[in-house]
């Protein structure tokens, strides 16, 4: 049996702070198998390439709940259920 990797990737919204005015802060992780990978960014391009026309548009929590700029589209009731 050979090595077999996994890959996580870490991000944060928010400040990581008690003193800042927001008290919202979001530590998130995914960890998936090297074999999954490729599927795993394939669908994820074709997500962004079905609804942004755009497979490079980089997801941020921030501006998708914002529903501004590239995310506007999500201002459709419809077109945000099925996203």
């Amino acid at each position: 049996m050979g090595n077999s990797y996994k890959i996580i990737a870490i991000d944060e919204s928010g400040k990581a702070s008690f003193k800042h005015p927001s008290p919202e802060f979001l530590l998130s992780g995914l960890v998936i198998s090297e074999k999954l990978l490729k599927k795993f960014d394939s669908d994820i391009k074709n997500i962004k390439k079905k609804f942004f026309k755009n497979p490079d548009i980089v997801f941020h929590c921030r501006d998708m709940l914002r529903k501004k700029g590239k995310f506007s589209i999500l201002l459709d009731p419809d077109i945000e259920e099925k996203f």
